[in-house]
């Protein structure tokens, strides 16, 4: 992973999507000749507009409410209330719970309106992230249309996805509109983006001892995602996994809730990972995103 000292050559633009349990979040980056990885960190759009909304916010709530089969388009995001006296839709969210669906022919689920299957709920989504960011980016950008036609867009998926489950959502993300062709899909594991924020967050600076260290990345939220990789090079700075990441269907926004560190302790001893009994905190990240490095 030498991403870090990497020059571009080419002129493009990537569209990243995360769809979290609780909240999604939409990203733009126009790429051009020349630009380098430092600085294109300052020309990332973050999306914070968004369709029948009036405060800007880069985290949207992942909810949509359907009648009659159909999503409702004003009733999305933090919109999407239950339904009063005379009202007749149903509130969906906290879907991202039934992931592995996704990788089936399996179109049944309880949780879903009548109609209404897993599938139809991402592409409805990803349709209303995608459509409100990419207008909010075109007005801000100038981009080539057949730089923009050509567009990749990035998913940010579960770790325990596998072949099944992409090959599926690729073709959800198409039909959504986010790309003009299946092969301008890219997968990006949790564990994996969030060492790459990481790295450039000061994770980068800190691993200079020699190759071979070991460290884990850990993302707790309302879930919690850890991933654990080895330093193979130092010059240019490059990692593999060392193991298969974690991922948990629980977690904390505490940084000093000591029952989430004992999990994780516990689940790292699991894995049979070399690790101190207190894993060493280089530094806390946004929300409660923490790397921690072998003492």
């Amino acid at each position: 992973m030498g991403i870090l000292d990497k020059t571009f050559d080419t002129e493009f633009v990537v569209c990243a999507i995360d769809i979290g349990v609780a909240v999604s979040s939409v990203s733009f980056l126009h790429v051009k000749p020349g630009d380098d990885f430092e600085a294109l960190h300052d020309k990332v759009y973050r999306v914070s507009k968004w369709p029948f909304h009036k405060d800007r916010t880069t985290d949207i709530p992942f909810a949509l409410c359907y009648r009659n089969g159909k999503a409702i388009k004003n009733r999305m995001g933090a919109n999407a209330k239950p339904p009063g006296p005379g009202e007749d839709w149903v509130v969906v969210k906290n879907f991202k719970t039934f992931v592995t669906t996704l990788g089936s022919d399996d179109t049944s689920n309880e949780s879903l309106p009548p109609g209404v299957t897993l599938a139809r709920v991402y592409e409805d989504w990803l349709k209303f992230l995608f459509d409100a960011g990419s207008e909010a980016f075109v007005e801000q950008f100038d981009v080539p249309g057949d730089v923009w036609e050509r567009r990749m867009c990035v998913f940010i998926s579960p770790n325990e996805w596998g072949k099944a489950e992409q090959a599926n959502v690729r073709k959800i993300i198409h039909r959504a509109g986010c790309i003009e062709y299946d092969e301008h899909v890219r997968f990006t594991r949790e564990s994996e983006a969030t060492l790459h924020y990481c790295l450039y967050h000061g994770l980068a600076d800190q691993l200079t001892a020699p190759v071979g260290l070991e460290f884990f990345v850990c993302n707790s939220g309302i879930t919690t995602d850890i991933g654990f990789f080895k330093v193979i090079s130092t010059d240019p700075l490059e990692f593999e996994e060392v193991s298969a990441a974690i991922s948990l269907n629980l977690g904390s926004t505490d940084p000093d809730d000591f029952s989430a560190v004992n999990l994780i302790e516990a689940k790292i001893r699991e894995k049979k990972r070399k690790t101190a009994t207190h894993p060493k905190v280089i530094a806390p990240l946004r929300g409660p995103a923490d790397f921690g490095v072998n003492e």
